[in-house]
């Protein structure tokens, strides 16, 4: 790892780790940018992020430019340079540097990271782009593999589930996404945030749909979001908070969150019901748990709610209070190809092998918690996925393989060979008029258990 106090350098670095060496992405960033190192400025953090989240959402593109203007491919010694010479075309392309300063600065880190010997291909590559970005234009605009910086083989997967609604997906999937916040209404109201957030420069705006959720502009890190520190705020996407409001528990009743890390949804389930009897929130990762109780500590929730470390696959459950549960909200492992604008990464880690497993080990997870619903109980299916596989499919097959299982439809366009409710990313639910906010990409599917 380098050590380097400039975010170019550091952008470089880190997606050659990610990409090449496979490390994971947020990880290898909190390598660079922790308290510890205090090497980067708080400005110069937010910088790093933007030039790192940038170029995944348009690496393909990026690539493309690159390798036209190379006469041969970089050779694993020199990869790095690649993506030192990505990172000057990202400011030059979609961040309107000044083009003599981009070129500099990127000449400059070729020496900082001892490819000194490659300033002047570096050099001109960065020029000749800057030339010919008219023509290069045109060229990108020829696939939607290089327009919209997507694998070939997701596109191809997506056309064929979605059609002409493809292009908006893609789309939806680059944009930055909003802040969007869970307010608890208990303690203030929406009108109240509202007021607070233009008191410190902010603006707020309603979902049209989920009572809680407010979307905060400008977007702002959340040590400077008001309330939050006060535990009254918390961040979550408007999407992520409609599973809440959708499982809809009673008083007195027993709930299981299953695969609950990192706690928005067990957080949001004390919030809205009160009054039910107890809560138990699963996850099968310890670390990822500790963000749980983190979460619940700062909402003043922790004595309302037991943690139970556990594999949702494994028949055994000693580590359940209860032997059946009235209502199981099961926030499914996915390929998280709905929050790819979240988190780009995704499109360039994830393989469709890798799918194909996340089906398999979804379909355990439910056979396994479905005998831990009671007769009559419900289960709520949700992921931040828009594959069908994943999602409607899934739960077809379900459906079709149990005959004490019944759909719960959610909208009117439901049925058991297409069941639930599929939200896109930027869009919610395109078929749903009243169900269409900014939201990441959600799937959700309601089971009921006969009695």
């Amino acid at each position: 790892m380098i050590s380097c106090s400039n975010p170019r350098s550091v952008a470089a670095s880190v997606l050659y780790e990610a990409l090449h060496e496979k490390k994971p992405l947020m990880a290898t960033v909190r390598q660079y940018t922790s308290p510890q190192k205090a090497v980067l400025s708080s400005a110069d953090v937010s910088f790093l992020k933007e030039l790192i989240n940038g170029i995944l959402r348009n690496l393909t593109c990026l690539e493309f430019i690159c390798d036209k203007l190379t006469a041969r491919p970089f050779s694993q010694k020199n990869l790095r340079a690649k993506y030192i010479i990505i990172t000057g075309l990202y400011q030059i392309k979609f961040m309107n540097t000044p083009p003599h300063a981009a070129v500099n600065e990127t000449v400059k880190i070729m020496g900082e990271l001892g490819l000194a010997n490659l300033k002047g291909l570096a050099n001109a590559v960065l020029r000749n782009y800057i030339r010919r970005k008219d023509e290069f234009e045109d060229l990108i605009n020829k696939s939607y593999e290089t327009k919209y910086s997507f694998p070939q083989w997701l596109i191809s997967d997506l056309k064929k589930n979605y059609g002409k609604t493809l292009p908006v997906i893609l789309e939806e999937s680059n944009q930055h996404p909003p802040l969007s916040v869970r307010v608890n209404t208990a303690k203030c109201s929406i009108e109240k945030y509202m007021e607070i957030l233009s008191n410190n420069g902010m603006t707020g705006s309603r979902s049209s749909f989920v009572p809680g959720a407010v979307f905060v502009t400008p977007p702002v890190n959340a040590e400077n979001l008001p309330l939050f520190n006060e535990g009254i705020v918390f961040i979550q996407d408007s999407a992520a908070q409609y599973a809440s409001i959708l499982l809809d528990a009673k008083p007195d009743e027993v709930i299981l969150d299953a695969c609950a890390a990192p706690g928005g949804k067990t957080t949001h389930i004390l919030e809205l019901y009160p009054e039910i009897k107890d809560l138990v929130a699963m996850d099968m990762d310890k670390g990822r748990l500790i963000r749980v109780k983190d979460n619940l500590k700062r909402l003043s929730l922790e004595n309302r709610v037991r943690i139970a470390v556990a594999d949702a696959t494994s028949p055994d459950r000693s580590w359940s209070p209860y032997e059946q549960y009235d209502r199981i909200l099961l926030d499914a492992p996915c390929s998280a190809t709905g929050v790819i604008r979240r988190h780009p990464d995704i499109k360039w880690l994830r393989t469709p092998e890798e799918i194909t497993s996340i089906v398999e080990i979804q379909k355990k997870i439910i056979e396994n918690l479905w005998q831990m619903l009671k007769p009559g109980g419900i289960m709520l299916y949700t992921t931040c996925s828009i594959m069908p596989q994943e999602n409607s499919c899934q739960i077809s097959n379900f459906l079709s393989s149990h005959q004490d299982a019944r759909l719960i439809p959610l909208t009117e366009m439901e049925t058991v060979d297409k069941p639930g409710l599929q939200f896109l990313p930027g869009r919610g639910c395109m078929e749903c008029s009243n169900l269409n906010d900014n939201t990441d990409g959600f799937f959700y599917a309601k089971i009921q258990k006969a009695v």
